[in-house]
């Protein structure tokens, strides 16, 4: 079981030090970790966004509105999300 979300990138950290990135939920920092290019904190903000993008592949899935190739996929990255693979 993961933290549960909402995660956020926390501001207060890049300005204290821009080099790194606390990505925290509401009541504990979930990742610290530093950070220098432009990839690793658009790697932060994916990270921080994994939550939201797990409940969402979820409700898609059980709506039952894709088509079966595509729900295979979603259902296979949900999967690997979760430690299910």
């Amino acid at each position: 079981m993961h933290t549960p979300g909402p995660w956020n990138v926390d501001p207060e950290a890049k300005e204290k030090d821009p080099s790194i990135i606390d990505i925290s939920a509401s009541d504990r920092i979930v990742v610290v970790s530093m950070y220098t290019t432009a990839e690793e904190r658009a790697n932060a903000r994916l990270i921080a966004a994994a939550p939201e993008l797990l409940a969402l592949c979820k409700e898609v899935l059980e709506q039952h509105i894709l088509p079966a190739v595509r729900a295979r996929k979603l259902q296979d990255a949900i999967k690997k999300a979760t430690g299910e693979t």
